[in-house]
């Protein structure tokens, strides 16, 4: 199956909700196959960027959703870092929450029967 599903989360240096969140999207019921996080960085950390790549390694060898990190070209806010995720997602369906949110275990499933 191919990925389905972006959801993309806009963070400014916040790692602790956003492993927060990051862990409830990786509990979702949808298949880890059909969607994929994209988190997109309004801080332009390199802590943050190195955090995704050490959490999107762990989730792949759990067989969990693609991890994926992008940056606007500067800090712009959050509609501009929901605009540089848009940009590189790969679903046909953008789902948008933010880091400091604990999203249902349904609601990517539920949200997507909906479409």
């Amino acid at each position: 199956m191919s990925v389905t599903v972006s959801v993309i989360v806009p963070t400014y240096r916040r790692p602790d909700l956003l492993e927060r969140c990051v862990a409830a999207l990786a509990a979702q019921s949808l298949a880890a196959s059909r969607f994929e996080i994209v988190i997109a960085d309004d801080g332009l950390s390199a802590a943050t960027r190195a955090w995704c790549g050490r959490r999107g390694a762990a989730l792949e060898a759990r067989g969990g959703p693609t991890l994926r990190y992008c940056a606007p070209a500067r800090h712009g806010g959050p509609s501009a870092a929901r605009n540089a995720g848009a940009r590189i997602a790969a679903g046909a369906t953008l789902a948008f929450t933010d880091d400091d949110t604990i999203p249902d275990p349904q609601w990517l499933e539920r949200g997507h029967a909906a479409f």
